[in-house]
């Protein structure tokens, strides 16, 4: 399987790198809100590939918080699960009132239909598999009860 750059921030001007990087961010993985810690020093990117069906979203981005609310799950276009690995940093996420700290290695599910909340740590790379909500229920059922835990 080959992996697609998307997005880099690497030529484009430092004043235009994050809010370029944010409308790639939102097409190819989910809608959200985002604060990066310093604007002027942001850096990411954002490669794509398919295995199958299933579509990978491999991405390095510096500091920053993200949320994802009520509105923009009203616009989803998609249902699907993300299956995160942490590869490089951590990330603190919040969804359904558990909070969960993810290092490299770690896996956890997150759930684009319920609101969450991230903070991304420097150097933070996380590689995501999108997977259609129907086939991940038919194998291990509903799964409300996986998001935010530690796999």
């Amino acid at each position: 399987m080959k992996m697609k750059t998307v997005f880099s921030t690497n030529n484009v001007h430092a004043r235009d790198r994050f809010d370029f990087w944010h409308g790639v961010a939102c097409k190819n993985l989910v809608d959200h809100n985002s604060l990066p810690e310093c604007r002027l020093t942001f850096d990411a990117h954002i490669e794509t590939g398919y295995l199958g069906n299933l579509e990978l979203v491999l991405f390095h981005n510096s500091p920053m918080q993200v949320s994802h609310t009520a509105r923009h799950i009203a616009h989803a276009r998609s249902d699907h699960v993300f299956v995160c690995r942490q590869v490089a940093g951590v990330i603190f996420l919040e969804q359904d009132t558990r909070q969960i700290a993810l290092e490299a290695g770690d896996v956890a599910l997150l759930d684009p239909l319920l609101p969450y909340e991230g903070n991304f740590s420097a150097d933070s790379e996380t590689l995501v598999l999108k997977v259609p909500r129907s086939e991940l229920e038919a194998r291990v059922g509903k799964t409300r009860d996986m998001v935010a835990r530690s796999i």
